[in-house]
Formats: structure tokens, sequence, C-alpha cells
């Protein structure tokens, strides 16, 4: 247990420093429709894990991947994929893991329009108490992924997790049920992702 509680403390610590170097595939962003930012300059998040198809709810007729073949969910705030890295915008990317190969399976951006952070009165490791809630829209979609939810421009979007922090610096983080919301479209939840999330103000103030 120990060694395991240590090689995913090493993961989250590694993708903490190195986030910014692995943005995958860039595509064009409509980062003009984000508002000026009002969260950028004070909250960077990055979350990724395991996406199973079993935590996957739609009322489209949408086929599960291949067993064998491992699908991950990416989160990134601020976006990298934007135009202009310094706007509100939260890029998000489900995709198929085949060797060092990515394929996209939907790969979208999101304007950021509201966040929430906040500290609940109970909670645990599996309900951490500190949780956050983004909301916006869909501004722009990658055209080379497979998008099996269609063009999601113009929904709104959103993603709402618990953390804990898992260093002193109050950087690496591991977020419980990381639920990610296509209005009206589909939910993908996490049951857990790795990655880092750092804010910079007073929570009340977002």
């Amino acid at each position: 247990m120990s060694e395991q509680n240590d090689s995913s403390k090493g993961r989250r610590a590694f993708l903490a420093g190195t986030a910014a170097l692995t943005g995958g595939a860039l595509f064009q962003a409509a980062s003009a429709q984000a508002k000026p930012s009002r969260y950028a300059h004070s909250l960077r998040l990055f979350a990724e894990g395991d996406a199973r198809a079993d935590w996957v709810l739609s009322l489209l007729p949408v086929p599960a991947p291949p067993a064998e073949i491992p699908v991950l969910a990416r989160y990134r705030f601020p976006a990298i994929e934007s135009e202009d890295p310094d706007k509100d915008v939260l890029s998000v990317r489900v995709y198929m893991q085949r060797g060092a190969f990515e394929i996209a399976i939907s790969a979208f951006l999101v304007a950021v329009e509201h966040v929430a952070i906040a500290k609940a009165a109970f909670g645990g490791d599996d309900n951490p108490e500190h949780n956050l809630l983004m909301s916006g829209r869909v501004v722009a979609v990658d055209p080379d992924a497979i998008q099996p939810f269609g063009d999601l421009v113009g929904r709104a979007f959103g993603l709402g997790c618990g953390f804990i922090w898992d260093d002193a610096r109050r950087s690496a983080a591991v977020f419980k049920l990381l639920a990610g919301s296509a209005s009206g479209s589909h939910v993908t939840v996490l049951p857990e992702a790795d990655g880092f999330i750092e804010i910079d103000r007073p929570w009340d103030s977002f």
C-alpha cells in the first residue's frame, strides 16, 4: 500500500511539473468569445484520469471503445490550446491511448464564465471537503477528434469535483468524482484523477 501511495504522489508531482509541456495537438479556438480574464491569473488546474465507459451517461447510442484500449480524460485551465492562454478558457480532451499516441475521442474548449471554490462542513477521502465548480459555454471543438456526441459548440458545460492537496505547496492534488457535463448531451465522470490545482487569491473572491 505504501509503495502504491508513493507512486501516486510521484505521478502527481510529475504532472504538476510537466503539464505545460504536454498540451497535445493544438486547434483553433474561438477565444475571442471568452470574456476578459477573471480567473486565469489566479487559478491553475490540470487533472487527468481514467474515463471508464460505465461512468459516461448519455441518451445517445454511442458505442463504448474497446475494453483493451485505455481511455483517459484531461482537463486543463487555463487552456494552452487557446489562441490566448491568458483567457478564461478550459480545455477538455478525452482520448484513447495507443502506446505513445493519443487518438482524440472528444476534444473542445469552454469559455469559463463562473468559478466557485468552496469548503464543505463535512468531508473525507472519498468526498473531499475542498470542492470546485466551473461553468461556461463550449466555444470550439477539435476537428480531428471523433466527437461521438456531435458538435458541442454552444452547449453549456460544467465541471465539478472535490480535491485533496498532496504536497505542502498546495499544488499537486488528487481529484475525486470529477464530472464534466455537456448540458443535454452527456456526462463523463472520473472516479479519481491526478494533477494539480493552484489558487492564488481568497476563495470567497471567486
